[in-house]
């Protein structure tokens, strides 16, 4: 398992949220080198944590990935799943149609933490009509 360090966390929140993917993008925002920034995509590559166009596999940190399905009360207020997406959690938000309104990947440190998200955000969030929770044992974001 790879540990997340705090640069290599850095690195892929700035390949994820800001769609940074060369390496000397990478290398000004992080203050190091191309061949530094080299080595760590060298490595998270080798450990499966991402792949090309830099999708991220959080299981190979150990952490717990779980695509949340939501429905909702009508009318849909787009405004809950902003709130939701502001808990730092969920990485990516789908709207769909058919049973379930958005789909939504998270990711946790660990079942606690999980819990905890279950407990304060959803289950007294007065818009959300219901959710299921698919954990990801691996996968790529």
């Amino acid at each position: 398992m790879l540990k997340l360090t705090p640069t290599i966390a850095r690195i892929l929140e700035l390949m994820e949220k800001q769609n940074l993917s060369k390496t000397t993008e990478l290398a000004e925002k992080l203050s190091l080198t191309p061949a530094g920034v080299h080595r760590y995509i060298k490595k998270l590559k080798k450990a499966k944590a991402i792949r090309s166009g830099y999708a991220v596999n959080y299981a190979a940190f150990g952490q717990i990935q779980a695509l949340l399905m939501f429905e909702f009360f009508r009318p849909v207020d787009s405004r809950v799943m902003e709130a939701l997406k502001k808990s730092g959690f969920i990485k990516r938000v789908l709207k769909v149609e058919g049973d379930y309104d958005y789909l939504a990947f998270a990711v946790f440190r660990n079942e606690e933490e999980l819990r905890n998200f279950l407990m304060s955000t959803l289950a007294y969030n007065d818009r959300i009509r219901g959710y299921k929770i698919a954990i990801l044992e691996e996968g790529f974001v």
